[in-house]
């Protein structure tokens, strides 16, 4: 994920064909574009100004393409939103998997 490649996740984790992860993988998007647009809305992070490769890591996205530290620190806090929002539904995930382990 560091270098927004998706796969590993998708499939290791896995959030393909899992309805407990399904709420986080639509929410997560959602939030973040909720985010990004109310700071750039509020003149917090300046819009993109330069083409940035897709495999950018984050917070180097940011900076590169805005020209700024505050886009680099929006795409950390949009990281830690992220975070926060797929902790408790990957923790239940985990414990109905253990649950069915031990059945």
């Amino acid at each position: 994920m560091l270098f927004n490649i998706q796969e590993p996740i998708a499939f290791g984790l896995p959030i393909v064909l899992n309805p407990m992860l399904l709420v986080p993988y639509i929410l997560a998007p959602i939030a973040n574009t909720i985010i990004g647009w109310l700071a750039i809305s509020a003149g917090l992070v300046s819009i993109f100004k330069y083409v940035v490769p897709w495999t950018m890591p984050v917070f180097f996205g940011g900076l590169i393409g805005t020209g700024t530290i505050s886009g680099g620190l929006l795409q950390l806090v949009c990281l830690a939103v992220d975070v926060v929002i797929y902790a408790p539904f990957v923790i239940a995930a985990n414990k109905m998997k253990d649950e069915d382990a031990d059945a």
